[in-house]
Protein backbone atom coordinates (compact mmCIF):
# COMPACT_ATOMS: atom_id res chain seq x y z
CA UNK A 1 0.00 0.00 0.00
CA UNK A 2 3.09 2.40 1.05
CA UNK A 3 4.30 1.51 -2.26
CA UNK A 4 0.46 2.10 -4.26
CA UNK A 5 0.33 5.70 -2.27
CA UNK A 6 4.36 6.56 -3.48
CA UNK A 7 2.95 6.01 -7.34
CA UNK A 8 0.64 7.89 -7.20
CA UNK A 9 2.00 10.43 -5.73
CA UNK A 10 4.73 10.62 -8.23
CA UNK A 11 2.37 10.09 -11.46
CA UNK A 12 0.54 13.39 -9.90
CA UNK A 13 3.21 15.40 -9.65
CA UNK A 14 4.67 14.47 -13.47
CA UNK A 15 1.13 15.29 -14.36
CA UNK A 16 0.97 18.61 -13.16
CA UNK A 17 4.94 19.14 -14.18
CA UNK A 18 4.01 18.42 -17.86
CA UNK A 19 0.95 20.96 -17.39
CA UNK A 20 3.14 23.51 -16.16
CA UNK A 21 6.24 23.22 -18.57
CA UNK A 22 3.79 23.01 -21.68
CA UNK A 23 2.25 26.43 -20.39
CA UNK A 24 5.81 27.72 -19.35
CA UNK A 25 7.51 26.38 -23.02
CA UNK A 26 4.30 28.15 -24.63
CA UNK A 27 5.36 31.71 -23.20
CA UNK A 28 8.77 31.00 -23.99
CA UNK A 29 8.38 30.84 -27.34
CA UNK A 30 6.63 34.39 -27.78
CA UNK A 31 2.75 33.61 -27.58
CA UNK A 32 0.87 34.05 -24.55
CA UNK A 33 -0.58 31.67 -22.89
CA UNK A 34 -4.54 33.38 -22.36
CA UNK A 35 -6.11 32.43 -18.76
CA UNK A 36 -8.89 29.30 -18.79
CA UNK A 37 -11.25 29.58 -20.34
CA UNK A 38 -10.26 32.46 -23.14
CA UNK A 39 -12.96 30.78 -25.14
CA UNK A 40 -15.91 29.02 -24.84
CA UNK A 41 -16.47 26.15 -27.58
CA UNK A 42 -19.62 27.05 -29.69
CA UNK A 43 -19.69 30.86 -29.66
CA UNK A 44 -23.36 32.70 -29.70
CA UNK A 45 -26.19 30.64 -30.74
CA UNK A 46 -29.01 32.13 -32.33
CA UNK A 47 -32.09 32.23 -30.81
CA UNK A 48 -33.98 30.63 -33.97
CA UNK A 49 -33.87 26.72 -34.04
CA UNK A 50 -33.90 26.47 -37.59
CA UNK A 51 -30.41 28.04 -37.85
CA UNK A 52 -28.84 24.97 -36.06
CA UNK A 53 -26.83 22.51 -38.29
CA UNK A 54 -27.63 19.93 -35.96
CA UNK A 55 -31.44 19.77 -37.84
CA UNK A 56 -33.85 17.30 -36.63
CA UNK A 57 -33.37 15.16 -39.77
CA UNK A 58 -28.97 15.00 -39.32
CA UNK A 59 -26.84 12.37 -38.28
CA UNK A 60 -23.62 12.39 -37.79
CA UNK A 61 -21.38 9.36 -38.68
CA UNK A 62 -17.71 8.33 -38.68
CA UNK A 63 -15.00 6.07 -37.99
CA UNK A 64 -11.76 5.64 -36.18
CA UNK A 65 -8.81 6.70 -39.10
CA UNK A 66 -11.33 7.95 -41.49
CA UNK A 67 -14.43 6.53 -43.41
CA UNK A 68 -14.14 3.70 -46.16
CA UNK A 69 -13.40 4.36 -49.69
CA UNK A 70 -17.03 4.82 -51.02
CA UNK A 71 -19.13 5.57 -47.78
CA UNK A 72 -20.70 8.11 -49.05
CA UNK A 73 -22.33 6.46 -52.43
CA UNK A 74 -22.93 2.94 -50.62
CA UNK A 75 -24.33 5.75 -47.54
CA UNK A 76 -26.38 7.58 -50.23
CA UNK A 77 -28.38 4.29 -51.14
CA UNK A 78 -29.93 3.80 -47.86
CA UNK A 79 -33.59 4.21 -47.35
CA UNK A 80 -34.23 7.24 -45.85
CA UNK A 81 -31.39 8.90 -46.51
CA UNK A 82 -31.62 12.57 -48.68
CA UNK A 83 -28.29 13.75 -48.87
CA UNK A 84 -24.61 12.66 -47.58
CA UNK A 85 -22.00 15.70 -47.16
CA UNK A 86 -18.51 14.32 -46.53
CA UNK A 87 -16.01 16.37 -44.50
CA UNK A 88 -12.46 15.94 -44.78
CA UNK A 89 -10.39 17.57 -42.31
CA UNK A 90 -6.24 17.61 -41.42
CA UNK A 91 -3.52 20.08 -40.58
CA UNK A 92 -2.71 23.16 -42.31
CA UNK A 93 0.31 25.09 -41.62
CA UNK A 94 -0.34 29.12 -41.19
CA UNK A 95 2.92 30.80 -42.08
CA UNK A 96 0.66 34.49 -41.90
CA UNK A 97 -2.17 36.54 -41.73
CA UNK A 98 -3.53 39.68 -42.53
CA UNK A 99 -6.55 41.75 -41.45
CA UNK A 100 -9.11 43.43 -43.93
CA UNK A 101 -7.53 46.62 -43.76
CA UNK A 102 -4.19 44.85 -44.38
CA UNK A 103 -1.78 44.69 -40.87
CA UNK A 104 0.22 41.80 -40.14
CA UNK A 105 -1.74 40.02 -37.65
CA UNK A 106 0.17 36.33 -37.77
CA UNK A 107 3.83 36.37 -38.09
CA UNK A 108 5.60 33.39 -36.98
CA UNK A 109 9.59 33.00 -36.59
CA UNK A 110 11.44 32.27 -39.55
CA UNK A 111 10.70 28.49 -40.55
CA UNK A 112 8.11 27.92 -38.61
CA UNK A 113 4.38 27.70 -38.96
CA UNK A 114 1.12 27.55 -36.94
CA UNK A 115 -0.64 24.53 -36.89
CA UNK A 116 -4.63 25.10 -38.04
CA UNK A 117 -7.41 22.33 -37.69
CA UNK A 118 -8.69 22.66 -41.30
CA UNK A 119 -11.85 21.24 -42.27
CA UNK A 120 -13.25 20.75 -46.36
CA UNK A 121 -16.41 20.06 -48.32
CA UNK A 122 -17.86 19.78 -51.62
CA UNK A 123 -19.87 23.12 -51.29
CA UNK A 124 -22.75 21.75 -53.46
CA UNK A 125 -22.92 18.85 -50.98
CA UNK A 126 -22.56 20.82 -47.82
CA UNK A 127 -25.50 23.22 -48.59
CA UNK A 128 -28.40 20.22 -47.17
CA UNK A 129 -26.44 20.64 -44.04
CA UNK A 130 -26.48 24.24 -43.51
CA UNK A 131 -29.33 26.54 -42.38
CA UNK A 132 -30.39 28.75 -45.30
CA UNK A 133 -29.05 32.14 -43.75
CA UNK A 134 -25.48 30.77 -44.04
CA UNK A 135 -25.75 28.67 -47.39
CA UNK A 136 -24.58 31.98 -49.19
CA UNK A 137 -21.22 31.40 -48.46
CA UNK A 138 -21.00 28.33 -49.77
CA UNK A 139 -20.60 30.29 -53.18
CA UNK A 140 -17.09 31.82 -51.77
CA UNK A 141 -16.00 28.56 -51.15
CA UNK A 142 -16.12 27.41 -54.07
CA UNK A 143 -14.15 30.85 -55.72
CA UNK A 144 -11.29 29.51 -52.99
CA UNK A 145 -11.96 31.71 -49.83
CA UNK A 146 -12.03 30.05 -46.44
CA UNK A 147 -14.70 30.60 -43.64
CA UNK A 148 -13.56 30.97 -39.80
CA UNK A 149 -15.08 29.15 -37.11
CA UNK A 150 -16.65 31.68 -33.92
CA UNK A 151 -13.92 30.39 -31.56
CA UNK A 152 -10.82 30.63 -34.42
CA UNK A 153 -11.66 34.02 -35.51
CA UNK A 154 -11.61 35.16 -31.96
CA UNK A 155 -8.63 33.27 -31.01
CA UNK A 156 -6.68 35.44 -34.26
CA UNK A 157 -9.02 38.35 -34.00
CA UNK A 158 -9.38 37.93 -37.71
CA UNK A 159 -12.71 38.00 -39.63
CA UNK A 160 -14.89 38.61 -42.66
CA UNK A 161 -11.66 40.20 -45.88
CA UNK A 162 -8.78 38.87 -43.91
CA UNK A 163 -6.20 36.96 -45.66
CA UNK A 164 -4.38 33.76 -44.31
CA UNK A 165 -1.45 32.03 -45.67
CA UNK A 166 -0.45 28.50 -46.20
CA UNK A 167 2.73 28.77 -47.76
CA UNK A 168 2.52 30.00 -51.62
CA UNK A 169 -1.72 29.66 -51.27
CA UNK A 170 -3.01 32.27 -49.78
CA UNK A 171 -7.00 32.45 -48.96
CA UNK A 172 -9.32 35.23 -48.47
CA UNK A 173 -11.64 34.70 -44.97
CA UNK A 174 -15.29 34.69 -46.44
CA UNK A 175 -16.91 35.06 -42.93
CA UNK A 176 -17.46 33.47 -39.90
CA UNK A 177 -19.79 30.97 -38.42
CA UNK A 178 -20.56 29.40 -35.23
CA UNK A 179 -18.56 26.21 -34.08
CA UNK A 180 -21.20 24.06 -34.37
CA UNK A 181 -21.78 24.78 -38.63
CA UNK A 182 -17.93 23.89 -38.97
CA UNK A 183 -17.58 20.91 -36.58
CA UNK A 184 -15.37 23.56 -34.49
CA UNK A 185 -12.62 23.19 -36.64
CA UNK A 186 -10.59 26.14 -36.74
CA UNK A 187 -10.59 26.82 -40.97
CA UNK A 188 -13.66 25.47 -43.39
CA UNK A 189 -12.88 25.52 -47.03
CA UNK A 190 -13.63 23.43 -50.04
CA UNK A 191 -12.45 20.09 -51.37
CA UNK A 192 -10.41 21.79 -54.13
CA UNK A 193 -8.41 24.56 -51.78
CA UNK A 194 -7.88 21.48 -49.01
CA UNK A 195 -6.10 19.14 -51.63
CA UNK A 196 -4.05 22.38 -52.48
CA UNK A 197 -2.86 21.94 -48.89
CA UNK A 198 -2.37 18.14 -48.92
CA UNK A 199 -5.26 17.23 -46.99
CA UNK A 200 -7.68 14.83 -48.02
CA UNK A 201 -8.59 12.38 -45.20
CA UNK A 202 -12.36 11.70 -45.21
CA UNK A 203 -12.86 11.92 -41.77
CA UNK A 204 -17.10 11.91 -41.01
CA UNK A 205 -20.32 12.44 -43.04
CA UNK A 206 -23.45 14.18 -41.59
CA UNK A 207 -26.43 12.68 -43.48
CA UNK A 208 -29.60 14.60 -44.69
CA UNK A 209 -32.64 12.26 -43.63
CA UNK A 210 -35.90 12.19 -44.77
CA UNK A 211 -39.01 12.25 -42.24
CA UNK A 212 -39.85 10.04 -40.55
CA UNK A 213 -36.48 8.09 -41.09
CA UNK A 214 -35.35 5.71 -38.38
CA UNK A 215 -32.13 6.10 -36.88
CA UNK A 216 -31.49 2.83 -35.87
CA UNK A 217 -32.05 1.40 -39.40
CA UNK A 218 -29.82 3.91 -41.27
CA UNK A 219 -27.27 3.21 -38.73
CA UNK A 220 -27.98 -0.87 -39.86
CA UNK A 221 -27.59 -0.13 -42.76
CA UNK A 222 -24.23 2.22 -42.78
CA UNK A 223 -22.96 -1.21 -40.90
CA UNK A 224 -23.57 -3.34 -43.52
CA UNK A 225 -22.36 -0.71 -46.08
CA UNK A 226 -18.44 -0.46 -44.39
CA UNK A 227 -15.82 -3.56 -44.24
CA UNK A 228 -17.26 -5.79 -41.18
CA UNK A 229 -15.23 -5.47 -37.58
CA UNK A 230 -14.74 -1.51 -38.37
CA UNK A 231 -15.75 0.39 -35.58
CA UNK A 232 -18.87 2.96 -36.64
CA UNK A 233 -20.50 5.84 -34.57
CA UNK A 234 -23.38 7.33 -35.13
CA UNK A 235 -24.71 10.43 -33.49
CA UNK A 236 -28.39 12.28 -33.15
CA UNK A 237 -28.71 15.55 -32.45
CA UNK A 238 -28.62 16.24 -28.41
CA UNK A 239 -26.21 13.36 -28.16
CA UNK A 240 -22.74 15.29 -28.66
CA UNK A 241 -22.02 18.87 -28.57
CA UNK A 242 -20.44 19.39 -32.18
CA UNK A 243 -21.00 17.20 -35.38
CA UNK A 244 -17.37 16.03 -35.92
CA UNK A 245 -15.13 12.71 -35.93
CA UNK A 246 -14.10 11.54 -32.56
CA UNK A 247 -17.09 13.80 -31.09
CA UNK A 248 -16.09 12.80 -27.71
CA UNK A 249 -12.34 14.27 -27.74
CA UNK A 250 -11.87 18.00 -27.02
CA UNK A 251 -10.76 19.93 -30.34
CA UNK A 252 -8.05 21.66 -31.12
CA UNK A 253 -9.49 25.20 -30.85
CA UNK A 254 -10.55 24.45 -27.45
CA UNK A 255 -7.20 23.29 -26.16
CA UNK A 256 -5.95 26.33 -27.78
CA UNK A 257 -8.05 28.74 -25.71
CA UNK A 258 -7.52 26.83 -22.80
CA UNK A 259 -3.17 26.32 -23.13
CA UNK A 260 -2.18 28.92 -25.47
CA UNK A 261 -0.82 28.21 -28.97
CA UNK A 262 2.89 27.23 -30.56
CA UNK A 263 4.43 27.38 -34.15
CA UNK A 264 6.52 24.51 -35.28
Amino acid sequence: MRRLGWTLALVSALLVGAIGGAAITLALQGYPVPPRPAITLGGPRPADPDRTLEAPDTLLAWTPGRLPEGFATRAARIEGVRHVAVVRSGTAWLTGSTSAAGAEVDRPPAGRAIPRELAAAAPAAYRPVLPPPARPLLGALARGEVVLGASSARLRGLGEGATLRFGAVPARVAGVLPDEFVGAHEVFASNALAARLGIDRARYALLDRANPASRAAIAAGLRAAIPAGTPLRVRAPGETPVFRQGDAVIPPIALKAAFGEFAG
